[in-house]
């Protein structure tokens, strides 16, 4: 089952850009103990393959098959970026 907790969610955050919120989400991801510090590199890699950007504000970003090993725990995490922002 899909569990999302508080501490999974992280709102009002400052970005300036896409690369700075997947960099956010990406360290936060590491401090929980869910990935390793190079999976960032699959998550921006994949980006560049093409973008996560769902519409309304909501984005997926994740890793490439290369990175997956960089997977520790399965888990999600939510980035709230401030009102007023573009980053898709």
């Amino acid at each position: 089952m899909f569990q999302l907790s508080v501490q999974d969610i992280h709102p009002g955050e400052q970005a300036g850009n896409k690369e700075e919120a997947i960099r956010q989400i990406a360290a936060a991801l590491v401090q929980a103990g869910n990935v390793a510090e190079g999976y960032v590199d699959g998550m921006l890699a994949r980006e560049q393959q093409t973008s996560t950007f769902l519409g309304n504000g909501i984005a997926i970003p994740h890793g490439t098959t290369d990175t997956r090993d960089q997977v520790l725990k399965t888990r999600r995490s939510g980035l709230s970026v401030s009102a007023g922002r573009r980053l898709g």
